[in-house]
């Protein structure tokens, strides 16, 4: 068999023990005055098996887990027919549920078999794994570009990677010039950026790099998040319209001059190739619990360790390969005489390590550093920066109607348990950096509150 992609031998199933709270919350309004025996059944089986994790992670806390092994949490399976009411019944709720109804519906199904508790920096929750590669597949040959960055792909030692290939065999990027905006590119910073009627800072930054490029360029090709609290699709392009910025040009050929593409669409899609400028607004960041899923599950083993470091160096991966994966769909895809196609790639990123860790799959790539004109420059000590966006992450998930919480809950509900003095010290400095302008939260006192006009809007 010839597979052609990252090859991830077994699939996880992540619960984030607050999103599980947060749809059986949810589930118990909906489900308010009904008596039948599904819906009470149901409403109980959630209950209970959201508590088993609850309690799970209750224990890690006290005795402590430095190696973010977790504990096995398995309960009485349901028989099939009563599953499969309660997942019907979860499918009926959808409409006001919406996502959390599926979550749940995954939830329940995944307790049938076991499940390991989890606690790590940002977060809590429950794991399960399935083999997604039947073990008779034993002679299987894997394209994937982007193993030598991927380190989760590493973790299966059953893949031997070819080692015989010689450098001026391997696609030259010295026709490619990287233009790295040293700030922060995460989902929730970039979001931030947008509010209030005026153009976007994020956006003007776009809009300058547009301007010096349009009178040469071919075509742009911007990368940003899928639609969440805000569509970023949607803000962007109303901003560079208002700029003066024709988004309905063509090419000579007839295609689009302004292409826009979301993290998620980065793999496995072409028709591109002709966009010589591509802009990332912001890169895709894959947090904690979902890595170490990800991770217990390419080695098979739920109780395989996944420490804090492990998962950071992962999280560095993910984003060099997200940002690889998308800037292949631009100009760069082509090749010509082992040379990739000239190219100019503007990335929104705080690490200046970046560029070493792209370096094995763009070699010989142009870096340069752009001073950012509009947002805001990275600050230096980026554990703290981290240590940031893990808070934000957390208050943007609270919902709507919660105004204010107190740190001590809010670290209890992170997975920060003040256990060293270095990570009360990031915290502390976090808490400094969060801006009501641009996060819709401030630090006030011994709690977060939520800004005025977003508790009136819903803004998260």
């Amino acid at each position: 068999m010839i597979w052609d992609e990252s090859l991830l031998r077994s699939n996880a199933k992540v619960f984030p023990l607050t999103a599980l709270r947060q749809g059986e919350a949810t589930l118990s309004i909906e489900l308010e005055g009904k008596t039948d025996a599904v819906s009470l059944g149901l409403h109980q089986r959630i209950r209970d098996t959201v508590q088993a994790v609850q309690n799970r992670c209750a224990e890690l806390d006290l005795q402590g887990d430095p190696e973010k092994t977790g504990l096995p949490l398995t309960l009485q399976p349901l028989e099939q027919p009563v599953l499969e009411a309660y997942t019907s019944a979860l499918r009926r709720t959808a409409r006001t549920l919406k996502d959390r109804a599926q979550l749940l519906s995954d939830f329940i199904e995944a307790a049938q078999g076991p499940m390991q508790a989890i606690k790590v920096e940002q977060g809590a929750g429950a794991v399960a794994i399935s083999e997604a590669i039947p073990p008779k597949l034993r002679n299987i040959v894997i394209l994937d570009a982007s193993t030598a960055v991927r380190k989760i792909v590493h973790a299966d030692r059953s893949v031997r990677p070819v080692e015989n290939f010689r450098p001026e065999h391997q696609k030259n990027f010295s026709q490619v010039r990287i233009h790295q905006i040293l700030s922060g590119g995460g989902r929730s910073t970039i979001e931030a950026y947008f509010k209030g009627g005026e153009a976007s800072p994020v956006s003007m930054e776009v809009i300058d790099i547009v301007r010096e490029h349009i009178a040469t360029a071919r075509a742009f090709l911007i990368f940003t998040f899928k639609k969440a609290r805000i569509d970023l699709v949607d803000a962007l392009g109303r901003d560079m319209t208002r700029a003066g910025i024709n988004l309905r040009e063509t090419t000579t050929e007839g295609k689009a001059r302004f292409e826009f593409l979301t993290w998620g669409n980065h793999e496995g899609i072409n028709g591109f190739e002709h966009c010589d400028i591509v802009i990332m607004v912001g890169t895709i960041h894959r947090g904690h619990l979902d890595l170490a899923g990800t991770l217990k599950a390419q080695l098979h083993d739920l109780s395989a360790p996944t420490p804090s470091e492990r998962l950071h160096e992962l999280a560095e991966s993910e984003v060099a390969h997200a940002i690889y994966q998308g800037a292949s769909r631009g100009s760069c895809r082509r090749v010509n005489n082992g040379l990739a196609g000239a190219m100019d790639l503007y990335i929104i990123h705080r690490s200046k390590e970046l560029a070493q860790t792209l370096a094995p799959v763009m070699p010989n790539a142009i870096w340069s550093y752009r001073e950012p004109k509009h947002i805001r420059r990275a600050h230096e000590d980026a554990k703290t920066q981290v240590m940031l966006e893990q808070v934000v992450v957390f208050l943007h998930s609270l919902p709507d109607h919660v105004h204010k919480v107190s740190t001590t809950e809010a670290k209890k509900q992170m997975g920060l348990t003040g256990s060293t003095k270095a990570e009360t010290m990031l915290f502390t400095r976090a808490c400094r950096l969060l801006h009501i302008d641009e996060h819709g939260w401030e630090h006030e006192g011994r709690s977060f509150v939520r800004a005025a006009s977003d508790a009136l809007s819903g803004h998260a």
